[in-house]
């Protein structure tokens, strides 16, 4: 492998390049190889960041509602000891408490349909998001397929050219 500097890339950089110039012998399909490989991990990446974005704000909102969850189950509990510190008869006592838990119950309806909306929309922009990424990916990988290298091509014509030269001698 002489007049290859592979010192400037990683450790399975340098030993994925000291291969495919091994198998293949050529260094512009090893140059291309790598080329490719860093491609696909910047590719990998974006998709990661795009994704994470996603998720982030998703944990935002859903932070947020637990916050109003909490908020909620503290100002029952204010009003509740409220209640029960007023010295009202026992009828009024209940008729209060039911009004309250009625209160508390739609209050507490909103903010359980807006995570289920939340979560809904969230699974959405996902399953949307990895449809694209899933098309793009294939859109790729066919046009890889239809255009055959040409290197490889006249590499494999060339061995199989001395193999025979070989056998004839």
């Amino acid at each position: 492998v002489t007049g290859v500097q592979t010192c400037a890339l990683p450790i399975s950089a340098q030993f994925i390049v000291i291969y495919t110039i091994i198998i293949y012998g050529d260094l512009k399909m090893t140059n291309e190889f790598i080329a490719q490989f860093n491609d696909a991990g910047k590719s990998s990446y974006e998709t990661f960041q795009q994704f994470n974005v996603i998720n982030v704000e998703t944990m935002q909102k859903l932070a947020a509602l637990q916050f109003s969850l909490t908020n909620l189950n503290a100002e029952c509990t204010v009003a509740q000891a409220k209640l029960l510190t007023s010295g009202t008869a026992p009828q009024e006592l209940f008729a209060a408490e039911s009004a309250l838990a009625n209160a508390y119950g739609e209050k507490l309806m909103q903010i359980t349909s807006e995570t289920t909306d939340l979560l809904t929309q969230s699974r959405d922009q996902i399953v949307t998001f990895a449809e694209k990424t899933f098309a793009e990916a294939n859109t790729v990988n066919t046009a890889e397929v239809k255009q055959p290298r040409k290197t490889a091509t006249k590499k494999a014509a060339k061995k199989t050219a001395k193999k025979t030269v070989k056998k004839a001698a």
